[in-house]
Formats: structure tokens, sequence, C-alpha cells
């Protein structure tokens, strides 16, 4: 498996060791990929976020999540960039779970229209009753969704475990339907899992999954199916996942949507001020001989799996 590296935003440019870099190598468009381009978004408001788009080898695009509204513009430059040319056309825009900081971003695109053409919306989110019973600081968003999703409901499916999605050479598992049984962490747990997948490389997208949703996640899909190259890190990286399951998936590749702040533990006070676990998760990788990180801190990354 190549991997190359092209960094679009963010003043850094180191390479995590074990990581191939060759600058300038990354050609859109170029006819002659086999793999997919894996583009991590950075934050462009000081929230934590996620958003990723994902590009075939024929060059079809594919969203995950998207970010908080105050992303959804760099989102649509993401798009251009990557479509080489304005008025982006996405396959499939896929959601994991009813948060802000991952829904609101294609909220925004639809109230002010400006989404672009989209073929298929993929999520499977529990009904607006549950939401708001589990989790009523939520419900602004929660309501927001459901009131903008319908402007586009003729294009939106609703996931299924085991359900797979072929979008050119790239291959999406749904991992899991919602687990709703946790009253803690209750939409976090709910998160959908998606699995992409081409005959040359595998990724596996966490979203904000917690420990009941990683404990449920290991008894309904088996130890062969969450194996995977890369992994994108639960929860921006702290207080996801366990350790359970990412020994399970085994990733080479860590894809970390962090912002700086996140990333350095600091709530204002400077490094390891803040009360967030993800020390716990940079130990983890650490032992699981991961070899490559991407982090949102760095700026938008994108990544050729070829």
């Amino acid at each position: 498996m190549k991997i190359t590296r092209r960094q679009f935003l963010g003043t850094t440019s180191t390479v995590a060791a074990g990581a191939a870099f060759f600058p300038g190598a990354l050609l859109w468009g170029d006819e002659s990929s086999t793999g997919m381009v894996v583009c991590q978004l950075t934050n462009k408001t000081r929230s934590q976020m996620m958003s990723y788009i994902v590009k075939s080898a024929s060059g079809k695009l594919l969203v995950v999540d998207g970010g908080c509204s105050g992303d959804a513009d760099h989102l649509l430059e993401m798009l251009e960039k990557l479509n080489g040319a304005p008025n982006p056309k996405i396959a499939g825009w896929f959601l994991s779970h009813c948060h802000a900081d991952h829904i609101c971003a294609l909220c925004e695109l639809i109230h002010t229209k400006r989404l672009p053409e989209v073929e298929r919306i993929y999520f499977n989110f529990p009904s607006l009753e549950w939401l708001l019973e589990n989790e009523a600081s939520e419900s602004r968003t929660t309501h927001t969704f459901h009131e903008r999703i319908q402007a586009v409901e003729d294009v939106v499916v609703k996931t299924k475990k085991d359900q797979k999605i072929v979008c050119d050479n790239i291959v999406v598992t749904i991992l899991n339907d919602p687990h709703l049984e946790p009253r803690r962490n209750s939409i976090n747990n709910s998160n959908v899992c998606f699995r992409f997948e081409t005959p040359q490389t595998s990724l596996v997208f966490l979203g904000d999954l917690g420990a009941e949703g990683s404990e449920k996640l290991l008894e309904v899909q088996p130890e062969a199916l969450l194996r995977a190259d890369a992994v994108q890190m639960a929860h921006h990286g702290q207080a996801g996942a366990t350790r359970e399951l990412y020994a399970t998936i085994a990733p080479k590749i860590c894809f970390w949507p962090t912002p700086t702040w996140l990333w350095n533990n600091d709530r204002g006070q400077g490094v390891d001020s803040g009360p967030w676990t993800i020390r716990n998760e940079k130990r983890w990788m650490k032992e699981l001989s991961v070899e490559a990180h991407y982090i949102g801190k760095d700026g938008t990354q994108s990544v050729e799996f070829a």
C-alpha cells in the first residue's frame, strides 16, 4: 500500500514516522489512480468537528459528516478542489450521528441553498422522540436537522447493518445499526460506523462512538470486518472507542479530527490543563505500533491510498 500526502492548509509539513511523503506527487483527477483519496478537513471555528471527503479512482466524491455550520464554506471549497472544477457532484453523503459538530454543515448548506447535487444521503438516526428524551441539551440541533433534511428527503436512504454501497472502486459497508440501550453518552453511542474499502486498502470511520457502542460493535461484527489499514479516531481522539476496539482494528494509520486545544489538552492555561483523556489514546496508538498520524490541528490534508 503506497501512501501519498498533500497538505492544503496549516504551517507544518511534518509527517509522522512511517508515512511516505512525496511533495507535489498527488494529482487530482489522475486517471492512473486505483485507490482512494481521503481528505481530512480542519476546523474553521474553535469547536471540534468531523469532516471528510473521500475521492474514488474515477473522481467520484463521498462526504462523511461535514462539521459545524461554520465549516460549510471550507467544505464547499475542498469539494471544488477535489472535483477540479465548480459545481461538484456528491455521490454519497454519510452521517454518523445527530450532533452539531458532525451534521450542521449539511444543515447550513441546505438552509442557504448552496448544497451541491447529492445523489444519496445515508444515515440511520434514532427517532426524534428518542433523541429529545435522551439528550434534551441537543434539542435545537435535533429539531434543526429534522426540519432541514425534509428539503432533500427524496435522496435520503436509511442505512442498515451489513448494507453495502458501491461507489466506483470503493465499497462502503454499514457496520452497525444505532445502539439505543445506553442511557449515558446516548447519542454518541447511537453512532453508525462505516468501513470504506478498495481492493488495496481499508478505512473504518468510528464517528463519536463511545465505550458501550464499542462493545456492541465488537459483538455484532467479526474481527475480519473490523480490521483495517486506517481508522478515524473516535470522539475527536479522546473518551471515545475502547482500546479493545482499536486493537481489533489494528490500524497502521490514524486520522485524528482533533483541533489544537484538544490535542494539547489545553483549556486555556497551557498543555495538560484540561480534563480531556487524549493522552490515553495517544499511548494506545503507540502501543499498537501505528505508523502514521494525520491530525486536524495540522490543517486540511489529503492522503492518497494507491
